[in-house]
């Protein structure tokens, strides 16, 4: 498997036809046929299929598609940290955050690192772990930084700790149940739940009430937007927990923690990576400048 036929190869995925390819690669048709070509015979199968409206992917070639990208990506990383490695300010970092530390030190981390890096791109996605882990995986973000589950999260991702905060369960100013302080009398609310890390939704809220020895809640909204759930709970008498730090954010005015005798356990966050793959210079010194950010905010993660 040769670099050209992959590129032709992904090329014609993206342009959708082998005259878009031929144009894009500034080379003729005949080149590329014959790259993909040269290509389907190695690979022992056949990846695309041709008709007067273009191109469609195979079985075969939809399962390349992700592991070329993946390649392609790589490659890219290669040439941008050889460059970086002697003293070049370029390349990106692209990175996942979650909403604790996109609403706190993110900004600040943004402005340190623009001190000394002033033409690397910087691309955030901000989410819960569901949207930054598959990009992890498939190598389109350089690292996330999220809620780390006690359970592992895959032979394939490595997870460095960085902080512990603690949680909240939260409703809305006014809400008939803002000021109870026993768990028992919200066990027949609605509670707004998501996915976090290794959790399915709503696994977190079971432990929580089990762990009370009360019966779990059996009226739950799944939610994976963060701005919805603010949204959400902010108008209606949903409960939810959330970290105690985004309460002092503006975006959450008009929620307010229950003062419950039995709080949540407390949530701990870390840097994700993939096993296999270290991070460029950039991608390592936006990380660096991160976790002391966030430790100056949160303090060390708890002892185990």
């Amino acid at each position: 498997m040769k670099l050209h036929q992959l590129n032709a190869f992904l090329a014609a995925v993206e342009m959708g036809s082998i005259h878009g390819a031929a144009r894009k690669l500034f080379l003729s048709q005949v080149a590329v046929t014959k790259a993909l070509r040269d290509l389907e015979e190695e690979m022992g199968a056949s990846l695309i299929r041709r008709s007067v409206r273009g191109i469609t992917l195979t079985e075969a070639g939809t399962r390349l598609l992700a592991r070329a990208k993946l390649i392609d990506q790589q490659i890219h990383l290669a040439r941008d940290e050889q460059k970086q490695m002697q003293g070049v300010d370029e390349g990106s970092v692209a990175f996942g955050v979650t909403p604790l530390v996109a609403m706190t030190v993110l900004p600040h981390a943004v402005v340190a690192f623009r001190r000394q890096y002033k033409k690397v791109t910087l691309h955030v996605v901000e989410g819960l772990e569901g949207n930054a882990l598959p990009g992890i995986r498939n190598g389109s973000l350089d690292f996330g930084v999220m809620f780390i589950p006690g359970s592992s999260m895959g032979e394939d991702l490595t997870v460095e700790p960085w902080f512990s905060a603690p949680t909240a369960v939260v409703v809305r100013d006014g809400h008939p149940k803002a000021q109870v302080s026993d768990l028992a009398d919200l066990v027949d609310q609605e509670w707004l739940v998501t996915s976090l890390g290794g959790y399915r939704p709503g696994a977190r809220l079971s432990g929580y009430f089990k762990e009370a020895g009360l019966s779990v809640p059996s009226l739950m909204l799944r939610c994976e937007s963060v701005i919805a759930a603010g949204n959400i709970a902010r108008v209606s008498d949903v409960v939810m927990i959330m970290p105690r730090g985004l309460l002092d954010c503006p975006e959450n005015q008009g929620i307010r923690a229950v003062p419950l005798s039995l709080s949540p356990p407390e949530d701990d966050f870390g840097m994700v990576t993939r096993v296999d793959v270290p991070l460029t210079p950039v991608a390592d010194a936006f990380a660096r400048i991160l976790r002391d950010k966030t430790l100056q905010r949160f303090g060390p993660p708890r002892r185990k």
